[in-house]
């Protein structure tokens, strides 16, 4: 049933309009009709919640576009059917879009006003339809949340979301109950390489998921979330507490539980805790980190990372996936992604100020080491050294994070231009091997994949070389070749339109016909006798 409100200071149309719904179109049906502007008539057009207007365009008078826009406005959804003379139609333009509009010329016909609601039905259909599939989409999403939490748990403790906005708006979107002082916790299975040798698949899932609801139970007097982080290890992130002795003893408690029941040793490395949610990547590469070090503090055991790494901080904040990230895009030349990537190492390195004398000389000296290496391991830009660009005794005499940044920053922007010259160089190269195969192949089904494979990169950057140099996309280029072939022979030769088409790689020769005749504005025979008839 489609909700439809009548407008029209002619109440003997209103009934017209009803008659005619009620009779053939019940599936429409009037819940409101206006023959006139009284009190709060938006308001009650809003409440009467109309899914169909059908309206006399004049309706509304002078300020017609604006009530139009207001309905629109609340009512996203609603369709106008509109009707009126010839000269309203410039009217109509200026009164709401034409997406949500038919326009029927008065008088209004029978049949055109079925049409209308017959294309009103179409439109509603589809709405229905889009709603039923998010519905749908919505509780299949609502059955995954447990994978789409977990993802996003896996996302901040890697350090691939940063933003405290976004962490908290995460938080509340997946009923996360954290607020502040984030501990990060990691269970791991000890010598696991053994154990998995004892255990079937099934066993070995079920394992780590027995681990895991111990120490979800375990920890059911914090604000937590655990989720399992592969399959000999759980995480937890702990919220709300600071008292590293009280959790220590909590934890001893469920490493003795884990080894009771399930005949499993483990290690929990745990890490500081801090207090902002943009933190709890470091906590957790703390809490990792303290883990991996019972290979000399002792396996089965509780590991503070301050008991093995004191009060370094540093080692944990800086983003090392985001260096190696730098180091690929300083290669690629794309200075705009490496100015991002500089900002957060440094602002990293900023948050654990003061930092030990030499640190910023060292991480720069090590960023531009692993550059040349990776130059080196890709044996593409032979003619691109970094010792060019880097000069290696002002980076060692580098002192402050500041100074390392502007260091970088200058070098790194001529660096890349640089590299951007040089892989203009090697762009152009690879769109000359590309037009040879084309010159060459031009008789054959030659896609873009195909050449794009033959000169190895992808279809869309080569489609966007050929875009960039030639000014013509790539199969515009292969179109233009064909004829160009086509035309030699034409003039060189007495074969007929259909075995030129075959010739150049065309099946259909009305297809070559009409091909021909959008470049060259004539037919293929026309092209011979003209050309003869010059010679």
């Amino acid at each position: 049933m489609y909700k439809v409100l009548l407008a029209d200071t002619d109440q003997e149309t209103i009934q017209n309009f009803r008659r005619y719904m009620s009779a053939s179109y019940p599936d429409f049906k009037v819940v409101k009709s206006l023959s006139g502007l009284k009190g709060d008539y938006l308001g009650d057009i809003t409440k009467a919640d109309p899914q169909l207007i059908i309206a006399e365009v004049r309706f509304f008078g002078v300020n017609g576009p604006r009530i139009f826009a207001e309905i629109a406005k609340n009512l996203p959804e609603v369709k106008f059917i509109l009707y009126g003379g010839y000269n309203d139609l410039d009217y109509l333009e200026h009164s709401v879009e034409d997406r949500k509009v038919d326009y029927i010329i008065k008088p209004v016909k029978p049949t055109d006003l079925g049409r209308a609601l017959e294309s009103a039905r179409g439109h509603f259909e589809i709405l229905e339809n889009r709603t039923k599939q998010l519905l749908e989409l919505g509780e299949t999403f609502r059955q995954k949340t447990d994978e789409f939490r977990s993802l996003f748990m896996h996302s901040l403790i890697s350090g691939v979301i940063t933003d405290e906005d976004e962490i908290k708006e995460n938080f509340r979107h997946f009923n996360l109950n954290l607020d502040s002082d984030f501990t990060a916790v990691q269970i791991k299975i000890d010598h696991f390489k053994t154990v998995n040798l004892t255990l079937s698949i099934e066993e070995k899932h079920y394992l780590i998921y027995r681990i895991f609801n111990i120490v979800d139970l375990s920890l059911a007097k914090y604000k937590h979330f655990c989720f399992i982080n592969g399959f000999n290890a759980v995480t937890a992130i702990i919220s709300g507490t600071d008292d590293i002795y009280e959790l220590m003893k909590l934890l001893e408690n469920v490493k003795i539980e884990i080894s009771s029941k399930l005949k499993t040793a483990v290690t929990i490395g745990v890490g500081r805790t801090y207090k902002n949610c943009a933190d709890i990547s470091t906590t957790y590469n703390e809490a990792e980190s303290a883990t991996s070090q019972r290979f000399y503090i002792g396996y089965n055991a509780v590991i503070p990372i301050q008991f093995v790494d004191g009060d370094n901080y540093i080692t944990y904040r800086y983003p090392t996936w985001r260096e190696r990230k730098l180091i690929f895009a300083a290669a690629s030349g794309e200075f705009g992604y490496c100015k991002n990537l500089l900002n957060e190492i440094f602002n990293a390195l900023r948050k654990s100020e003061p930092l030990p004398g030499k640190l910023i000389a060292h991480t720069v000296i090590c960023i531009l080491i692993a550059m040349e290496r990776y130059l080196i391991e890709q044996n593409k830009y032979e003619s691109v050294k970094v010792g060019s660009f880097f000069n290696a005794s002002d980076a060692m005499n580098i002192k402050s994070v500041d100074d390392g940044y502007t260091y970088m920053f200058s070098n790194l922007q001529k660096f890349c231009e640089y590299v951007m010259e040089v892989r203009r160089a090697h762009d152009s190269n690879k769109l000359l091997d590309a037009r040879a195969y084309v010159d060459k192949k031009y008789y054959e089904t030659i896609s873009l994949q195909k050449v794009a494979l033959e000169v190895k990169t992808t279809p869309e950057y080569l489609n966007k070389l050929f875009m960039t140099y030639e000014k013509i996309g790539y199969f515009e280029y292969v179109t233009k070749v064909r004829i160009e072939i086509a035309k030699k022979f034409l003039t060189e030769t007495e074969m007929d339109e259909k075995s030129i088409a075959v010739n150049i790689g065309y099946d259909d020769g009305r297809y070559f016909k009409a091909i021909f005749r959008q470049h060259e504005k004539m037919n293929p025979l026309e092209y011979r006798n003209l050309y003869r008839k010059n010679a």
